[in-house]
């Protein structure tokens, strides 16, 4: 699934002539974007269950995590995006259109979850 959220951010970025690396936008978006997921999950189930990390501990936990992220990303995404832009462009032009849907669908979930979460269950 990321695979193909990765080659159509890079196609949307890429509509800008001035960007020379839409691949590496596109893996720090996603990277970003999965850390606003991991976020809004930690935040439901902060108000649901009601774990409690220490202050000083969250800085550290959320660094680590991006460092993962990044690094996992880095190895499935990045370093293959020419083997997954041949992958996407043999895809039948259905298939494609499912694929741009899921790309908008995830953006805009993960968005309005995370306001969601923001003003209802933590602030």
């Amino acid at each position: 699934m990321f695979r193909e959220l990765f080659y159509w951010m890079s196609r949307f970025i890429k509509r800008n002539e001035s960007n020379k690396d839409p691949e590496l936008n596109a893996y720090f978006l996603i990277t970003m974007l999965e850390g606003i997921n991991i976020a809004t999950i930690w935040g439901f189930i902060n108000h649901y269950v009601g774990i409690v990390i220490p202050q000083n501990s969250i800085a550290p936990i959320f660094i680590s995590v991006g460092v993962v992220l990044l690094v996992v990303n880095y190895f499935f995404l990045y370093r293959k995006a020419k083997e997954i832009s041949n992958m996407i462009e043999l895809q039948t032009l259905k298939r494609k259109k499912i694929g741009k849907a899921l790309f908008v669908s995830y953006n805009l979930v993960t968005i309005l979850s995370m306001i969601y979460v923001g003003y209802n269950l933590i602030g």
